[in-house]
This record gives C-alpha cells, sequence and structure tokens, in this order.
C-alpha cells in the first residue's frame, strides 16, 4: 500500500509514522537503501509537522480574562519570550 505524502497526512498521524521510522531505523537490522528510504521519508514528515505546529502557533490566540465579564485576545508568547 502506497504512503501519503508528508503535506497530506494529519500531525497525529505524522508523529506515529515517525515513531515507526525510528523503531526501524534502530533496529539496524534494514538494507542500507531501504535505511535511506525511510530517513528520507522522516524527515519530509519532520518538516510538514514543524510546519503544522508553527502554523497553528501562529493562528491560536489565548484568551486572557482582563475582567469579569471583558475577555481580551492575546497570541501566545514565543518560545524565546518566556
Amino acid at each position: 500500500m502506497p504512503r501519503k505524502k508528508a503535506e497530506t497526512v494529519s500531525f497525529e498521524d505524522g508523529l506515529k509514522r515517525l515513531e515507526t521510522i525510528v523503531e526501524q531505523l534502530e533496529s539496524g537490522d534494514l538494507p542500507l537503501d531501504q535505511t535511506v528510504a525511510l530517513y528520507k521519508e522522516g524527515m519530509e514528515l519532520s518538516k510538514n509537522c514543524a510546519a503544522q505546529l508553527k502554523k497553528v502557533q501562529q493562528d491560536v490566540k489565548k484568551i486572557v480574562e482582563t475582567s469579569q465579564d471583558e475577555f481580551k485576545l492575546a497570541l501566545f508568547p514565543k518560545e524565546n519570550e518566556q
């Protein structure tokens, strides 16, 4: 069964597939050509998952309560600003 392209895989499915790839690569029992193919697929999945996380980080807003009935939307702080 052919694999879906990395850009069409959901974040959760991408992570599951990456876990499988890592397990297979760590086993050390694969021929070189299969190892290289899995590595390439893993890198593509990793880039896709990182891009999805970046998009979510940019889109997600945090609701900060400013008063009893009034709310203000605020962006999550960047990692280096915490």
